[in-house]
């Protein structure tokens, strides 16, 4: 391959990487409305899938296929020759340019051949750089937030484990530094002043609620998500991490109805925990009520409950969405 064409394969990259991104959110948002699909836990699922789709498309790519490796211009092709291929069917989703001799092109082979190799390259170099100053900053901002919280755990005071907790090896303390309930590692932090307002009832339903986001590995998805956000950073993404951190909330919410807790408790202790939020203290990944929570939203799903469907229906119905995620995630869109 030239070396010219290693330079528009990396400004495919950085142009599809964006295409593909907001192309899998509307098919996978699509398939959710279409599937009726109203667990939050397998929305979080669903919403994960363009970050982890943007880094499997850089194995996707057919080369052999790619006509600017055989010399074709796509923009120099006769009128008619050229076709937009849309497959949404199983076995895999693509949505492709070609020629009709088979030759695959890209609408960022289309940009790169109008802009010029310069300009490819200045773009290409931007990004690469822009790449490597972001996941240092994110480094640097995740090792300052770790010795934060270091600092908070080591001076936090534990008080005694209650069944709920001795099985699964979780401690529980109080901090005066933090402003909202939350979960760092294996340890739950209650703010001093707000554990002496609440009932043990709301205590146990917090407790539930933290421990289903380690139980999920709540923080695990954010801190990947946070990576492959710093790492494609031209693409804007922190509107659908947001999106991302609201169903998992709504999916720890709803962790306590199989724990037996009124949705009631949860809710009294969320409102309790936002009229408390002191937002000059230290407000961790996981607080119970983050400084712009979705209060209305959570407070109403969780007085809702959760929904009962017949275990034939949600069968065909999580068989049907799990088909077509595995169709998206491996297809091909807009990639050569």
């Amino acid at each position: 391959m030239e070396l010219k064409l290693y330079w528009f394969y990396a400004f495919n990259v950085v142009v599809n990487s964006a295409l593909s991104f907001f192309t899998t959110i509307l098919l996978i948002e699509g398939c959710v409305c279409l599937f009726r699909i109203t667990n939050p836990r397998i929305k979080v699922i669903c919403r994960i899938l363009p970050f982890f789709k943007i880094c499997l498309d850089l194995c996707l790519y057919h080369v052999s296929k790619w006509a600017l490796l055989h010399g074709v211009n796509p923009i120099l092709a006769e009128p008619g020759s050229r076709q937009l291929s849309l497959v949404l069917i199983n076995p895999f989703t693509g949505i492709q340019l070609s020629l009709q001799d088979g030759k695959t092109f890209s609408v960022a082979d289309v940009i790169a051949l109008f802009i010029g190799p310069i300009w490819v390259q200045v773009i290409v170099c931007m990004a690469g750089l822009g790449s490597l100053i972001a996941c240092l900053l994110c480094l640097m901002r995740m090792i300052a937030e770790r010795r934060q919280i270091a600092r908070i755990v080591a001076g936090a005071i534990q008080i005694p484990l209650i069944a709920l907790l001795q099985k699964n090896q979780v401690t529980v303390a109080t901090s005066e530094a933090i402003s909202s309930p939350c979960i760092i590692g294996r340890t739950v932090l209650f703010p001093t002043q707000l554990l002496q307002n609440l009932s043990g009832e709301e205590v146990e339903a917090i407790i539930v609620h933290e421990m289903a986001h380690l139980r999920w590995k709540d923080c695990v998805v954010r801190l990947v998500c946070s990576w492959i956000t710093a790492l494609f950073w031209w693409i804007p993404t922190r509107w659908w991490q947001k999106r991302i951190e609201e169903a998992q909330e709504l999916a720890a919410d709803a962790a306590i109805h199989k724990a037996g807790i009124s949705g009631v408790v949860l809710a009294g202790a969320i409102l309790k925990t936002a009229q408390s939020i002191k937002r000059h203290k230290f407000l961790p990944a996981f607080s119970l009520v983050g400084d712009k929570s979705p209060l209305t939203k959570r407070v109403g799903m969780i007085l809702k409950g959760p929904r009962s469907l017949p275990i034939g229906f949600s069968v065909v119905q999580y068989g049907l969405l799990l088909s077509v995620l595995v169709s998206i995630l491996f297809g091909t869109l807009w990639i050569f």
